[in-house]
């Protein structure tokens, strides 16, 4: 872990890879099974690739990436915690290659720990990265079926309610396409209400995956740093909840449309639809009119 206050940690990215027992097949790359696939990708095409793109930049530089890493079996086990992002943890992640896969692979323990790395870099000013790769549907015994799902969507929408657009979402299926990766999808679209968020599948390309998510969370880190590149902008912790009770809602981009028939009725009877839209400077919901 970083030996330095958490209040200077201006990014965090937490990799959660699934490690159960299919992680063994060899059906990615030539080879390869799933899993060393899985770390070489992660290595090269985020640690690497980010390396890469900050040749050039200011050498007195304060910014400061760190990554943690949790894999997912029966149980999670947090494998290292805020490593900085260099050498070492590109060589850390390529060790990981002869981890051995077993058991099964439980989301819910996972998004446990999860929340629990997140959580120790909250200050406003850090980006948050979660990456959830899998290679197909939840084995969480405790509840079943669609509680299950229930269950998962609801933790990973509790998480994007607590960081909101400081914290980017990324779930990426790989395997062949008779696997059920609905879970993986449904999790991205819970968390896009109020954080950036996306589902990615690659049976081949992991590293395109890994490459468009990691632009979007570049982009997040970029609006946070200030002109100077020697510091953030602070986003005040708040928890973000929808602006109304409603009987009806969708959301198109960032606006969320609401139905509610205890509003005032229009003269032809029909619900009013009203316009919301989170306000991170007034850190409170915003009606928009209607266009």
């Amino acid at each position: 872990a970083v030996s330095t206050s958490p209040a200077t940690v201006t990014s965090h990215t937490v990799l959660v890879v699934d490690m159960s027992g299919s992680m063994r097949n060899r059906d990615v790359t030539a080879g390869s099974t799933r899993a060393q696939a899985v770390y070489e990708n992660l290595a090269q095409y985020f640690v690497k690739a980010q390396l890469d793109s900050r040749r050039g930049y200011d050498k007195n530089s304060r910014m400061l990436d760190v990554v943690s890493l949790i894999e997912m079996r029966d149980t999670s086990t947090i494998i290292f915690e805020a490593l900085p992002l260099d050498g070492h943890l590109f060589n850390m992640l390529m060790q990981r290659k002869t981890a051995k896969p077993f058991s099964h692979g439980n989301y819910l323990p996972s998004l446990d720990s999860a929340e629990q790395l997140l959580n120790k870099f909250s200050h406003g000013g850090c980006a948050l990265l979660m990456l959830f790769l899998s290679d197909g549907s939840p084995s969480d015994r405790t509840v079943k079926g669609e509680e299950r799902h229930s269950k998962i969507n609801q933790r990973v929408s509790n998480l994007a309610q607590k960081f909101g657009r400081r914290l980017n979402i990324g779930t990426i299926a790989f395997a062949g396409p008779k696997n059920d990766f609905t879970v993986l999808r449904n999790m991205a679209d819970a968390a896009k209400s109020f954080s950036i968020a996306s589902y990615q599948y690659s049976k081949v390309d992991l590293g395109l995956a890994l490459t468009s998510l990691v632009s979007s969370f570049t982009s997040t880190k970029g609006e946070m740093t200030s002109v100077d590149g020697l510091s953030t902008r602070t986003v005040r912790a708040v928890t973000r909840e929808l602006p109304a009770t409603s009987s009806s809602a969708w959301s198109k981009d960032d606006v969320w449309y609401y139905m509610n028939s205890s509003f005032a009725p229009h003269l032809d009877d029909s619900p009013c639809v009203t316009r919301w839209k989170w306000s991170d400077v007034d850190d409170d919901w915003q009606q928009l009119p209607m266009v």
